[in-house]
């Protein structure tokens, strides 16, 4: 390390590390929010597919 750049610029340093590390993990948890309704949203689909497939099949026959 320089001397030039003292101890202040390693405190700048973990605070840039720490600034980074926040918006990763609040970065991660919106991904986990939205994973969560896209799964709540996929197994709603689910539940409507036997309706669906039932008219896909009347409208075939």
């Amino acid at each position: 390390m320089k001397k030039s750049e003292g101890p202040n610029a390693e405190r700048r340093c973990t605070h840039i590390v720490l600034f980074i590390m926040i918006i990763g993990i609040t970065r991660i948890n919106l991904d986990y929010e939205t994973f969560f309704q896209i799964q709540r949203f996929r197994k709603f689909l689910n539940d409507q597919s036997p309706a669906v497939e039932h008219d896909r099949e009347s409208a075939l026959a």
